[in-house]
């Protein structure tokens, strides 16, 4: 997925859909994700890795960090990925 410049989010938006000018894609900031420490670089592409840890969110609304692209040229996928959440 190719972000651009994104609109930075810490709550959910209904209205995120409308992008300020200059911005390709949201990133909506969730108060888990992985450390950078655990990336791979994967044929250039950056692959976040390891388990999620608590980060410094402010007034976080969400749990994990989402992306949103709305043009479909941003994305081209290679892999499937299925998990399961293990709530304690």
């Amino acid at each position: 997925v190719s972000l651009g410049k994104t609109n930075d989010l810490f709550a959910a938006d209904y209205n995120a859909a409308n992008l300020p000018k200059g911005t390709s894609s949201v990133r909506a900031l969730g108060q888990v994700a992985s450390n950078p420490k655990n990336f791979i670089t994967l044929n250039g592409v950056v692959v976040p890795m390891g388990p999620g840890e608590d980060v410094k969110v402010p007034n976080p609304n969400l749990i994990y960090n989402e992306y949103i692209v709305y043009d479909t040229k941003q994305i081209r996928m290679k892999y499937l990925i299925k998990l399961k959440f293990l709530f304690k």
